[in-house]
């Protein structure tokens, strides 16, 4: 059918230039003709393009599947996967990418569900539903991305306008999360050291006071650390330890 409307649209402008020598023995077609023609393709392209658009928008579409794999590719991904992620783009080769990708990270293989994929959408809702700062999704932030690495804190304790010797820097909150289990390795001296010492915790801080927390500290190696809360620490020192 489309490509029926398709050639009814083109057949003027197509009849014009089917006989070389239509010029000299027909009166030259009339402008409308070619506007018409040209106003036909220009509908019929936009009417595709929409279309489009919405296909791959819609819940099984190439761009919403993408979303929904980004975040465990970001978090969870080996440089492999994420280059090989990032070329994808049709529905059936990213439908296959997350079903591999999940498949090697299965726990326990004999049973019917994912233990780790079930865990990481159950997260991920919590992220996007709890964490979400101005146009960045939940999943985006420094909450959400600790969330989704170590799941929900055993403990979380708020605190506001805090006064820290940190220069030029205005604490206008502090969010403590805890786990209840102990840090990988041993903690160097810091601010928070004693609160939970020897135990996981993260700590977020709002310093523009407008509700978007940075991670400020982290008990964990490998985590961000401002240099400006280790104690005992020279600047290249600190800088080593982020």
């Amino acid at each position: 059918m489309r490509n029926r409307i398709a050639v009814l649209a083109l057949a003027p402008s197509l009849l014009a230039f089917s006989n070389p020598y239509s010029r000299h023995l027909d009166p030259p077609t009339p402008a409308w003709v070619y506007v018409a023609s040209a106003g036909s393709v220009l509908v019929m392209g936009s009417i595709w393009f929409v279309k489009t658009i919405k296909k791959s928008k819609a819940a099984d579409g190439p761009q919403a599947l993408k979303q929904r794999i980004a975040p465990a590719v970001a978090y969870f991904g080996n440089s492999a996967e994420r280059k090989t992620f990032k070329q994808i783009h049709a529905a059936e080769g990213l439908q296959r990418f997350a079903a591999e990708f999940w498949s090697k990270r299965d726990p326990d293989a004999t049973t019917p569900g994912n233990e780790a994929k079930d865990a990481y959408e159950q997260r991920l809702k919590h992220a996007n539903e709890n964490f979400r700062e101005g146009r960045r999704a939940g999943w985006e932030t420094a909450r959400g991305r600790v969330h989704l690495l170590h799941g929900p804190p055993d403990e979380i304790l708020r605190e506001h306008w805090i006064d820290l010797p940190l220069p030029g820097v205005s604490i206008k909150s502090l969010e403590f999360w805890f786990y209840y289990r102990p840090a990988s390795a041993g903690e160097p001296p810091n601010l928070f050291a004693r609160m939970n010492a020897g135990m996981v915790k993260f700590v977020f801080a709002d310093v523009e006071g407008v509700g978007l927390q940075r991670q400020l500290y982290s008990s964990e190696p490998g985590e961000q650390k401002d240099s400006r809360v280790l104690l005992g620490a020279t600047p290249a020192e600190s800088e080593r330890r982020k």
